[in-house]
């Protein structure tokens, strides 16, 4: 039916968004759109607004079954200890990488690189796959498009700084465990506030 599931898996992590603002979410609903018009295929995945996320550090991946060094607790307790103060994501347009994801692109002053490093010192055993830069999954296009659409698109992405520019204010970060690939299915272990 023209319908796409994430794959289910077994991932933890701790990420910002899940969800961000109403504004942010509208800004993404009339991308995904726009995309669509210029790939015009139903062979693409779009992550619902709501279940948008920025990933700070994943301590649990499908090949290793359990967490790697550390608990929940021990988790939660680090976040609290880092005593983070609330801070803007920058997004600054949206790229398209080599395998179809489609990502705004972020920059957050090093705060979530600086949160990793942290969270390594005080857990060396934590997955080595790490993200490396602030970004906001929103979907995935699942076929190959043809060149006349690809030029398009890639003119539409090279230029989409100029457009898509704003700030989002972060202000507290969830753990989750995530059941379905793009939160489809989640339990929110637990929610830490950023301090002013």
């Amino acid at each position: 039916n023209n319908k796409y599931i994430p794959k289910k898996l077994s991932v933890e992590a701790l990420l910002s968004g899940i969800e961000f603002s109403h504004a942010l979410q509208k800004h993404v609903s009339d991308l995904q759109l726009h995309v669509d018009k210029i790939i015009n295929t139903n062979d693409r995945y779009w992550v619902e607004t709501k279940n948008l996320g920025v990933e700070y550090l994943v301590t649990k991946w499908p090949d290793n079954p359990g967490r790697q060094g550390c608990t929940v607790s021990d988790v939660h307790e680090r976040i609290a200890e880092l005593n983070i103060k609330k801070f803007k994501l920058k997004i600054r347009g949206f790229q398209v990488n080599p395998d179809g994801c489609v990502v705004l692109r972020g920059f957050d002053d090093g705060v979530i690189q600086n949160i990793r490093r942290k969270f390594f010192d005080s857990f060396p055993n934590l997955p080595s796959k790490q993200s490396q830069w602030a970004h906001i999954p929103i979907g995935r296009i699942l076929t190959q498009i043809d060149p006349a659409k690809f030029r398009n698109l890639t003119e539409f992405f090279i230029n989409s700084e100029r457009w898509l520019n704003f700030d989002e204010e972060i202000d507290c970060v969830h753990y989750v465990s995530e059941h379905r690939w793009y939160m489809i299915e989640k339990e929110i272990l637990f929610t830490q506030k950023f301090s002013i």
